[in-house]
């Protein structure tokens, strides 16, 4: 079992709402696990989102604040490949699922340490990073095991972190993001 938190408590009470909402009432419940999405149109004002706050802050050439050393593990996935999963979970008749969770990630873990190389790799130049003291709350690694929905939807992650990442620069240079 995974790490404890209250933010992973209120998801576990959501999807028994849901459940609860399903048997009750007949309706079709699935549920998506979505791990850490980024792209195009992200908040960069967010607690969530490390990806795009990150990106934000490098190209307004500001420093980069991490939690602890940046060893914490994410499983980092890009929005297209969410809409794609998305997309087959309500497309997949619901006779064929025996299960209706589903996590929706890569299966592969970045630490926020590879996030800033590779940000330093798009732009060419190093990051100004900030170092703070590592936060209790912060789970060391997240991974989701998305085998169920590869196996079940037929579906799988395209998008590598490095393509994502320079799609989400790309957009954002356009003006694709939300400071509110």
């Amino acid at each position: 079992m995974g790490s404890i938190t209250a933010y992973g408590a209120t998801k576990v009470a959501a999807e028994q709402y849901l459940r609860l909402y399903g048997h009750l009432y007949g309706a079709d419940v699935r549920i998506a696990r979505i791990s850490n999405p980024y792209g195009a149109g992200q908040s960069t004002t967010t607690p969530q989102g490390v990806i795009a706050a990150t990106i934000n802050r490098a190209l307004r050439r500001e420093s980069v604040t991490i939690w602890g050393d940046g060893s914490i593990v994410r499983d980092f996935i890009y929005i297209s490949d969410v809409v794609d999963a998305l997309v087959a979970l309500g497309a997949t008749d619901s006779k064929r699922l025996e299960y209706t969770e589903f996590n929706v990630g890569t299966g592969e873990g970045s630490s926020i340490r590879d996030v800033i190389d590779t940000l330093e790799v798009i732009l060419q130049r190093r990051i100004i990073i900030k170092c703070e003291s590592g936060r209790d709350y912060d789970v060391p690694v997240s991974i989701l095991d998305v085998s169920r929905a590869k196996r079940v939807l037929s579906w799988q992650p395209k998008v590598s972190l490095l393509e994502g990442m320079q799609r989400t620069v790309e957009a954002f240079k356009c003006g694709a993001a939300f400071s509110h």
